[in-house]
């Protein structure tokens, strides 16, 4: 009997623990997705459609390229993870696919930027979704 105690406890904090993860991971894809303003008319897709084109416009004007890396003659795409969280602000933003420290950098930065957005819902609660968006950079 005192045996079961402790694996009892142990179940019981894995499946708390497993529970509170669930709750915290950001989705990938929810009935109404995270959006701007001037994007609310349409269905989901044109929504998220709309949404993606601002990121890439908003991502372009904020994006600072550095000039060491103009002078190294550095280019190419940076895949860039982030979160639209709960209350639509953009967090957790990071690199998962790089080409160089500066230009990961800059892209971080300009993501970062991204203005604030109408959060998504599931089941009409406000969530957390996760993007992934390649960042391309051109040396003219």
């Amino acid at each position: 009997m005192k045996t079961l105690i402790p694996i009892v406890l142990f179940c019981i904090i894995c499946v708390s623990a497993c529970q509170l993860t669930k709750k915290n991971n950001p989705l990938t894809f929810a009935k109404n997705m995270p959006h701007y303003k001037s994007c609310a008319s349409g269905n989901n897709s044109e929504r998220n459609r709309c949404t993606r084109q601002m990121f890439d416009r908003k991502i372009r004007e904020a994006f600072v390229y550095p000039y060491i890396a103009q002078k190294m003659g550095l280019e190419g795409t940076v895949y860039v993870q982030f979160v639209v969280n709960s209350s639509g602000k953009v967090e957790n933003v990071k690199v998962i696919k790089g080409v160089h420290k500066h230009l990961d950098n800059a892209a971080i930065k300009a993501v970062q930027k991204l203005p604030r957005l109408i959060p998504g819902k599931q089941d009409g609660k406000p969530v957390s979704l996760l993007y992934t968006v390649p960042v391309k950079i051109i040396l003219d």
